[in-house]
């Protein structure tokens, strides 16, 4: 092959090349103005909802899927979605040929925030209808600056008192950072501004003394900031109270427990301080 031979074959590739792409583009641009080419005819919607519901879900992100494939806009329906109030995370893409793929993840609430809204296990506060509804929620409050250290401290130590049939029912940070808990028989628990975690321990290792030891008794307030040990207000039981179930320990020595000298308080309580270890 002549090299004029060679030129003129090597030109008519690139025309036709380019023919090519030029159709190619030209129907990339038909898709996207003409909803008829390529027309999306499905959302397919993975979840497991416990609020939210694949109708909502359907309802909310229709009108970015009458389009077509080419066309539909994914971040504009991801955003449309994700506003949903129960929505913690989202994920939209587009699957051959006619379908939009939706995974929603939905939020899973902790507790009351501040009476009026709802905070999740992220620690992000939202707000959703009926949620004066919800029974059973414990109560955190605080500055927004505390949000994340309260739903930590829950998550960690919510449990630890279920062997006295006990669980917390809030948690407030106050305005000049001190800890305080509310338990599910009514006790008030104070915890400072330092050291919540091994303070939180000492009423644990603690409780079941002061439960065998106090029968007929509720404790009104528990007061743990101390360097090793607790003072504890003791109130009698009230109409309907029922005395926490005190499960299997070991004796108290001598050296753990120890009476505080009596203090005339409103109900007349007496006071109770427990050395720590």
């Amino acid at each position: 092959m002549s090299k004029a031979e060679s030129k003129l074959w090597f030109s008519t590739l690139m025309l036709a090349s380019l023919a090519v792409l030029g159709a190619l583009a030209a129907g990339v641009w038909r898709a996207q103005a003409h909803h008829d080419v390529f027309p999306l005819k499905r959302m397919v919607i993975q979840s497991r909802f416990d609020h939210l519901s694949a109708e909502q879900i359907h309802a909310a992100g229709l009108k970015h899927v009458q389009t077509s494939f080419f066309a539909v806009d994914l971040k504009a329906l991801r955003d449309e979605l994700g506003a949903l109030p129960w929505v913690a995370n989202i994920e939209v893409r587009k699957r051959w040929p006619d379908a939009v793929l939706v995974r929603v993840e939905e939020r899973k609430v902790l507790a009351r925030w501040a009476n009026t809204q709802l905070i999740d296990t992220t620690g992000e506060v939202f707000s959703v209808a009926g949620a004066e509804e919800m029974r059973g929620l414990p109560k955190l409050s605080g500055p927004d600056s505390a949000r994340k250290s309260l739903v930590e401290f829950y998550l960690s130590y919510e449990g630890s008192l279920r062997g006295q049939g006990l669980h917390l029912e809030g948690l407030r940070f106050s305005a000049r950072g001190a800890l305080s808990a509310s338990l599910s028989n009514g006790s008030k628990v104070r915890l400072g501004r330092e050291r919540h975690g091994e303070r939180w321990q000492r009423l644990v290792d603690n409780l079941p003394t002061l439960v065998a030891q106090n029968p007929g008794k509720r404790m009104s307030e528990i007061d743990l900031r101390y360097t090793n040990g607790l003072a504890v207000r003791f109130a009698p039981l009230l109409p309907g109270d029922a005395p926490a179930s005190a499960p299997a320990f070991a004796p108290p020595t001598p050296a753990m427990v120890r009476q505080a000298s009596p203090r005339v308080m409103a109900g007349n309580p007496s006071v109770l301080s427990v050395s720590g270890n």
